[in-house]
């Protein structure tokens, strides 16, 4: 099945929310460095032209901390080449 959209409702990204535009970091001691990612949801579309953010979630192999956040669209995981 095919998703189709037509009208003014038909322009891309249309009702996007705003997303965040930092790359995610450890919460504990505040490094990108040593993030291992355990789960990526790219952005995706939702009913009534509603966008889903994309999110990502970390564990920090350096001070074993974990977390998760949304992540800015243009961004995938460093090594997840099938996303890019």
């Amino acid at each position: 099945m095919a998703l189709t959209v037509s009208g003014p409702q038909a322009r891309p990204f249309a009702g996007e929310p705003v997303l965040p535009q930092a790359r995610p970091c450890c919460l504990d001691c505040g490094s990108a460095d040593y993030l291992v990612f355990g789960e990526y949801v790219p952005a995706r579309l939702l009913q009534d032209s509603l966008w889903s953010a994309a999110s990502a979630s970390y564990t920090c192999s350096q001070c074993g901390g974990n977390g998760g956040r949304e992540v800015p669209p243009s961004w995938v995981p460093p090594g997840w080449f099938w996303y890019q």
